[in-house]
């Protein structure tokens, strides 16, 4: 996409991987990530007024820490994709939203599960 003018940027806390990571796996540098929280709604705001396109990934996927503290779970997963679809359906510039999920919701793959 980048060939086509796109400029992508990632909203991160910067806890789930290294830096260097960013780069590998996404195509991302430093100077393209924004590091916060996707629960601050007014920080989603901003970014969303300035995109064409989203892709949110963003949760907090580690099942363990889900099941240990769901509040945590709840305020990332639920109440940060509220704020980026609040974001979503208030931009007039947004053409597109892409919600994708972690392979976490697919359980270990043993059927008798």
């Amino acid at each position: 996409m980048r060939e086509r003018g796109a400029r992508p940027i990632a909203l991160c806390t910067m806890d789930a991987y290294p830096p260097v990571i960013y780069r590998e796996l996404f195509g991302v540098d430093a100077s393209q990530v924004v590091t916060g929280d996707i629960r601050d709604a007014a920080l989603v705001a901003r970014l969303m007024r300035e995109a064409d396109f989203v892709v949110h990934a963003a949760a907090l996927a580690d099942v363990a820490a889900c099941t240990r503290l769901p509040q945590d779970a709840i305020d990332h997963n639920v109440s940060g994709t509220q704020a980026v679809l609040y974001a979503a359906a208030a931009s007039r510039r947004l053409r597109r939203l892409v919600f994708v999920s972690s392979a976490s919701v697919y359980g270990n793959g043993n059927p008798d599960d």
